[in-house]
């Protein structure tokens, strides 16, 4: 019952909306019993109460009443009664008792009864209102006759066929002629009421709908479950379901199961019960999805027995609609409504709900096979990335062990009293093993970069020094070809800065080496130029100038795009890979700086590349020998490598004792307390990894638990590191071994490297 209480009248103020006056009276009048003339009015109580067919309804207390027919004729005029008979309005007069005086012939478009079946008492007018509102209606009445008011109250009423209608009704009280009675002008306002339900309606359905498409815009998977859960409750409760649902179909298994459930209070589950139902006991049904219909059952007890009534009565349906979630021409599942406390007619806006449900749960779908192909895609792709790893660090390891011992056993060979002849020999192995391993190194380094693996070192490390040996490098070669090769550090600069020497003497050993491959004659310039501090450090500008080809305008912009060539008879005359400005590029700009290149064809070419690097704690003395007494142990399988880093060694003053494996290791610690342990990590019987650990945990039986351990591999793979680490070691060196690199991280475990 909708409540529109206020103070009013039964009819607009005028005329007729007065009590009557003595020429407006009929030639009849009604006198009592005893003769006298009396008036009534109404009581001092107007109540719901139970007639005396024990049904709720208005009954009135009046002090007394009169014949219906007399009533009527007093109060309703002939010349007004046929006026009023035939209003498009209901209008019910009674009198105290609750007869019914009058009743327009209209009260049975209304109510689909007959005016004689509420003049006769028949039927009572009130009973056709529903329990809880014809107790609201008989409150606000009894409460506006209270404050001597009219009325107005909005609630439905039992209709023709069962119908419900909405009535307007409007009264008051009316006294006339010594009689009291009560107007009621019934007004059907159920084509109003049913548009403004549906305005109101429209309303939530747009909310519901912004609040699913909300619920589902960029979800994250793993918050699927309880949005779908939420949108089938507020599905449900806005159509009145008793129960929402999904199900997914499995055509190659011939089944369908329910996925999602959710019911109304005191509405039993049957998610339970739904799982793997064979697709053929609902062959109509799958038919229907298939062509993309929805199924829709407004009354399953009017189905054949049998069938798919057989299926639905056990879950106590009334009335359904299901819905297929098509993909494409196929349904994948569907979305449904069931009504079990009773018959439901499905509206089209409900129809478009679980439709536009059904979409959603589409593009679920959609980015879950996303989402899974891409974390498929992306674990092949790991694992791929793994294997390439490992055969990485394989070919590093076995590439990189022999080349060690060339370069090594070369260097040393090359410091003996040789004859011309031998020193040539000696001088052809360097330069060949030296250009094998920028070959490897070239590829190795591409490979890491590629995989976000190359990590940098930093160390203290001398610029001058730096720059001597690459030039020292290159001498033979431009004193070969006949070109001059020079270079220049200008400035002041600290007695040592702080970064990675190697990987800039590698970009510097690039640029010098195609110099001087491009440069016919002429000469090739390497210079250094201090340009400032900055918050990283010193700014440091190198740049290598030649005076040979050059570059044509047209193709500078791609020369530091990997394997790139100018131009393919330039690759067979001068050879290369086409990565080593690629790799130069990315490593300056990895050390946070700057490359780039200035070129004339034909006149030369200059480049240019800016690195920030820190000051180091003092000047720099590889030479300068250890404090006697340091003991130090090598731990090596390989003879030849061994022999190289002892001789390293000797040559910075130190000698040290040797092991073939970590087990050797281990029982040489246990005898001796040693102050540098340099340990190879790949070895037979026992890794340098396995036996770091078994040092630091003191299952080993050493002496000295803290001993510092430097990983000495060749293992070069930026992963590499952290394991070492990982197992206790303390510092890391990859081969090849550079003395200068070996000074370096021998000098910071033992006292007396570096000067103040």
């Amino acid at each position: 019952m909708r409540s529109l209480l206020r103070p009013s009248g039964l009819i607009p103020a005028g005329p007729a909306a007065r009590p009557f006056s003595p020429a407006d009276r009929p030639s009849v009048r009604w006198r009592a019993r005893q003769g006298a003339s009396v008036r009534r009015g109404f009581g001092a109580q107007n109540l719901a109460s139970t007639s005396s067919r024990g049904r709720g309804g208005l009954s009135r207390s009046f002090r007394s009443y009169r014949p219906r027919e007399e009533a009527t004729a007093i109060l309703l005029p002939q010349p007004f009664s046929s006026l009023i008979s035939n209003l498009p309005a209901v209008l019910f007069r009674t009198d105290g008792a609750g007869r019914v005086l009058f009743v327009t012939a209209s009260v049975a478009d209304l109510t689909g009864h007959g005016a004689e079946a509420f003049l006769d008492g028949a039927v009572r007018y009130d009973d056709l209102i529903g329990g809880d509102d014809r107790k609201a209606v008989a409150e606000a009445i009894d409460g506006a006759l209270r404050r001597g008011e009219g009325w107005e109250v909005e609630y439905p009423i039992v209709g023709p066929g069962g119908a419900i209608r909405w009535v307007l009704e409007r009264g008051r009280p009316f006294d006339g002629e010594g009689l009291s009675c009560l107007d009621r002008l019934l007004l059907d306002v159920t084509e109003r009421h049913e548009e403004k339900e549906a305005l109101l309606r429209e309303g939530r359905l747009q909310r519901l709908l912004m609040t699913l498409a909300s619920s589902f815009v960029n979800v994250p998977l793993d918050s699927v479950e309880g949005a779908i859960g939420g949108a089938l409750a507020e599905m449900g409760t806005f159509v009145g379901a008793d129960r929402a649902y999904v199900f997914d179909y499995d055509f190659e298994g011939g089944f369908c199961s329910n996925s999602y459930e959710w019911c109304a209070p005191a509405v039993e589950p049957q998610i339970d019960n739904l799982q793997a139902v064979p697709l053929a006991l609902v062959p109509e049904w799958v038919a229907a999805h298939r062509r993309g219909e929805a199924v829709y059952i407004v009354d399953v007890q009017a189905l054949p027995p049998g069938g798919l009534r057989k299926t639905l009565e056990p879950q106590g349906i009334r009335s359904l609609l299901a819905l297929p979630v098509m993909k494409g021409e196929e349904p994948i599942g569907f979305v449904g409504f069931d009504f079990v406390a009773g018959r439901h007619a499905c509206s089209a806006a409900e129809r478009d709900l679980l439709s536009l449900f059904g979409g959603m749960l589409v593009n679920i779908d959609l980015r879950r096979r996303s989402d899974r192909a891409w974390r498929e895609a992306a674990e092949r792709a790991e694992a791929a990335s793994r294997a390439k790893g490992e055969f990485l660090a394989n070919m590093s390891h076995e590439i990189r062990t022999p080349l060690n011992g060339i370069l090594g056993m070369a260097g040393l060979l090359a410091a003996t009293k040789l004859s011309a002849d031998q020193k040539e020999c000696v001088e052809t192995i360097r330069l060949s093993g030296e250009t094998l391993l920028a070959l490897v190194n070239d590829i190795l380094d591409f490979s890491k970069m590629e995989a976000g693996r190359l990590l940098l070192d930093r160390v203290d490390f001398d610029v001058r020094r730096l720059v001597d040996d690459v030039l020292s490098a290159f001498a033979v070669r431009a004193r070969t070809k006949g070109i001059g090769l020079s270079g220049r550090v200008e400035g002041v600069l600290p007695p040592s800065l702080r970064g990675d020497p190697l990987r800039i003497r590698q970009i510097l050993t690039n640029l010098v080496g195609n110099a001087l491959k491009f440069t016919p004659k002429g000469e090739v310039t390497l210079r250094v130029v201090p340009l400032g501090e900055g918050p990283e450090g010193l700014w440091l500008q190198f740049s290598v100038s030649d005076t040979g080809i050059g570059i044509p305008a047209d193709k500078a912009g791609g020369l530091f795009d990997r394997f790139f060539q100018v131009d393919s008879s330039v690759s067979r005359r001068f050879g290369g890979t086409g990565l080593g400005l690629a790799i130069a590029k990315q490593l300056v700009e990895l050390m946070g700086g700057r490359i780039g290149v200035e070129s004339r064809e034909g006149e030369g070419s200059t480049f240019r590349f800016s690195l920030p690097l820190p000051p180091g704690r003092g000047a720099i003395a590889p030479g300068s020998p250890f404090p006697a007494g340091k003991a130090v142990l090598v731990v090596e399988d390989n003879v030849i490598n061994r022999k190289v880093l002892l001789n390293l060694l000797k040559g910075l003053g130190l000698e040290a004792d040797v092991a073939g494996d970590g087990r050797q290791a281990l029982e040489t610690m246990a005898g001796k307390i040693y102050d540098l342990v340099l340990m190879d990590v790949q070895m037979p019987v026992m890794d340098g990894l396995e036996a770091v650990r078994r040092i630091r945990s003191g299952q080993a039986g050493t002496t000295n638990r803290s001993v510092p351990v430097v990983a000495v591999t060749a293992h070069a793979m930026a992963g590499d590191r952290d394991v070492c680490f990982a197992a206790g070691m303390d510092d890391y060196i990859s081969k090849p071994i550079s003395p200068e690199v070996l000074a370096q991280v021998v000098g910071r475990w033992l006292p007396g490297l570096f000067l103040p």
